[in-house]
C-alpha cells in the first residue's frame, strides 16, 4: 500500500510529466473501477470508429467529464476521431433538487453535488482541454 500511495503522490505532482509507463500504473492503481469503465469506453469507441459528440447530464463536480476529455485528448493522436468530438455537460450547477417520495436515499440531500459552472470551467481549462470543444449547459430535466 505504501508503494502505491508514493506512486499517487509523485504522478498527483504539478510537474510530473506523464510517460505510458506511469500511465498503465495510474490506470490499474489510481483509478477506481467506475473510471476505468469510462476509459474503456472512450477507448472502445476509438477503436470502433464510432463518430459522434459526448453528453453527461448531471456532471456533479465535473470529475467524469473531465476524465473523458482527458482520455479523448490523450487518445487523439491514436484515434483521429476524437479532434472533432465535442463534449456537452448538462447541469444545474446548483447540486441535486428537493429529493421526493421513492428516490429518498439517506446519502442525497438538495445541494449535494453543488459546483457553479465557473469552478468547472476552471477544472476543466487547467486539465488542459480545449473549451473551443467544451459546452456546458444549465438547466434541470425530468
Amino acid at each position: 500500500m505504501k508503494l502505491i500511495n508514493k506512486i499517487g503522490e509523485y504522478v498527483s505532482q504539478p510537474k510530473f510529466r506523464y510517460s505510458h509507463t506511469f500511465d498503465v500504473l495510474r490506470n490499474i492503481f489510481l483509478l477506481r473501477e467506475s473510471e476505468k469503465v469510462l476509459v474503456n469506453a472512450v477507448e472502445f469507441t476509438g477503436s470502433n470508429k464510432i463518430i459522434g459528440d459526448y453528453f453527461e447530464f448531471g456532471i456533479g463536480r465535473g470529475d467524469s467529464f473531465i476524465l473523458i476529455g482527458m482520455t479523448m485528448k490523450k487518445l487523439s493522436r491514436k484515434f483521429p476521431l476524437f479532434k472533432e468530438t465535442k463534449l456537452y455537460g448538462f447541469d444545474s450547477f446548483e447540486g441535486l433538487p428537493e429529493i421526493k417520495d421513492i428516490d429518498k436515499q439517506p446519502s442525497w440531500r438538495k445541494g449535494k453535488y453543488k459546483c457553479s459552472k465557473k469552478e468547472i470551467l476552471k477544472k476543466i481549462k487547467s486539465a488542459k482541454i480545449d473549451l473551443n470543444k467544451v459546452k456546458l449547459v444549465k438547466g434541470w430535466y425530468d
